[in-house]
């Protein structure tokens, strides 16, 4: 402190500068923490940045930084309480602060992403089902990855289910994983993604269809043509078209006689799923042929007889040779 005097008696005066000892003690710093949102790790370690403090305008108080940034909890949530311990700052002002002891603030724990690695496992074939559906041969070769290794144990894959792109046949089709959930007691603190998971290639092979006929008998017409419907053992609902060739074994008369369908296709939306047997065999009938027979003629000149000369017509089969005679 530094005294003067003024006034028209000062120079009268001869004065002592006075001394006086006092203390300068530090100023109480507030400080408003916001909580850092994370993924979770297993951990309540917690991190956050100062939103503000109340320190004197241009004041340096450095990092602010704390010995301990606890959640309340590991487990993931919305608005979890972080409470802040041992805080201070590294500035060339902070030693003019008393810092606080300790403060609280909130922040979120997101569920930690986890994916599907390994390798997908599936038969390298399988016939035609109507499905896109594969079997996983063993879901033990696929694996959990991005989870706290800790808690491997405790955190498993379930309900795994791997389809084709679609149920039709074809070599070396793509096998993906299209739905899977996780188990156990740590699943609640992630989620799972099939972004980036196995794939494996395997094809669909044709469906054996077997055609079987059921032969229509017939009166005898000159030819070894057979007329049959076609039936088979496909699955439900699928649309299919069965054609053939189908013949007796001769065009004479005969009971039981073989009839057999050869040159077997199939045609329809669900053809190409399908692989049928060519030919397909089954008996019918072919029985005598009513021959109505009609004459035509008879006229002549007295000769004292009553025979006539007629001509004869019938309906035989075409290119048949059958002589017919009588008495007129």
């Amino acid at each position: 402190v530094a005294f003067g005097l003024s006034g028209t008696n000062a120079s009268n005066y001869s004065l002592t500068q006075p001394t006086l000892v006092g203390n300068i003690t530090q100023r109480s710093l507030s400080i408003n923490f916001t909580g850092t949102n994370k993924v979770y790790d297993g951990t309540a370690n917690g991190a956050f940045t100062v939103a503000s403090d109340t320190r004197i305008a241009g004041d340096v108080l450095g990092t602010i930084s704390a010995t301990s940034s606890q959640f309340t909890q590991s487990g993931i949530g919305s608005g979890v309480t972080l409470n802040i311990s041992g805080i201070t700052g590294d500035g060339a002002d902070a030693g003019n602060y008393i810092f606080p002891a300790s403060a609280t603030t909130t922040a979120n724990i997101t569920a930690r992403p986890i994916t599907i690695g390994g390798t997908l496992q599936v038969p390298s074939t399988r016939v035609y089902d109507q499905t896109s559906t594969a079997t996983i041969t063993n879901t033990g070769a696929l694996t959990i990855v991005n989870a706290v290794s800790a808690e491997l144990s405790n955190l498993s894959l379930s309900g795994l289910v791997a389809q084709y792109a679609n149920k039709n046949v074809g070599a070396s089709k793509t096998v993906s994983l299209t739905s899977a959930s996780l188990a156990g007691s740590a699943r609640f603190n992630y989620s799972l993604s099939l972004t980036g998971a196995p794939t494996a290639t395997a094809s669909i092979t044709a469906r054996p269809l077997t055609v079987t006929i059921s032969a229509t008998s017939k009166p005898y017409d000159g030819n070894n043509t057979a007329s049959v419907t076609y039936s088979d053992d496909r699955m439900s609902g699928d649309a299919l078209t069965v054609s053939g060739t189908a013949t007796f074994d001769t065009k004479a008369i005969g009971n039981s006689k073989t009839v057999t369908a050869t040159g077997i296709s199939l045609g329809g939306t669900e053809a190409a799923n399908y692989s049928a047997n060519t030919t397909a065999t089954t008996t019918a009938n072919i029985t005598a042929r009513a021959l109505t027979i009609a004459f035509s003629g008879g006229g002549k000149i007295y000769d004292g007889t009553t025979s006539a000369t007629v001509t004869f017509t019938d309906n035989r089969a075409s290119g048949d040779n059958i002589t017919i005679t009588g008495t007129a």
